[in-house]
C-alpha cells in the first residue's frame, strides 16, 4: 500500500470551492469534503497544513471520522515523523505500511 499525491486532487478540489450552492458571505468554501453514489462513497480530509486525503468506501460505512482520525494519527507517526520522508513525495513507509494493513484488516 502507497500513498501517493494526486495532481489531480488539487484542481478538483479548487473549483469545488466556488461550486458551493448555499453561499454565505464572508465564509470561505471547504470545496470538496463528500461525495456519495449508490456504489461508494468519497471523503476529503484536509488537514490544517492543507494536506488532503481521500477516502474510498462503501456506501454507509459507519465510524468513516474516527477511521479517518486514525488513518491520520498514523500518517503522522509514522510518515511525518520519518526524517527521511520529503514532502510532495510518495509515501514508502514500512512501519507505516505495517500499522495502516493491522488497523484496517479486522474491518474488512
Amino acid at each position: 500500500m502507497a500513498l501517493t499525491p494526486g495532481a489531480t486532487l488539487p484542481g478538483v478540489h479548487a473549483i469545488t470551492t466556488r461550486l458551493n450552492p448555499v453561499h454565505t458571505p464572508g465564509v470561505p468554501s471547504s470545496g470538496l469534503e463528500v461525495m456519495e453514489s449508490e456504489h461508494f462513497r468519497l471523503q476529503c480530509f484536509q488537514t490544517l497544513t492543507g494536506t488532503k486525503f481521500l477516502f474510498f468506501s462503501e456506501p454507509h460505512q459507519p465510524n468513516m471520522e474516527v477511521i479517518i482520525r486514525k488513518v491520520y494519527e498514523l500518517y503522522v507517526d509514522y510518515v511525518l515523523k520519518n526524517p527521511f520522508y520529503q514532502n510532495d513525495m510518495p509515501v514508502k513507509c514500512e512501519a507505516f505500511d505495517r500499522h495502516l494493513a493491522a488497523y484496517v484488516k479486522p474491518r474488512q
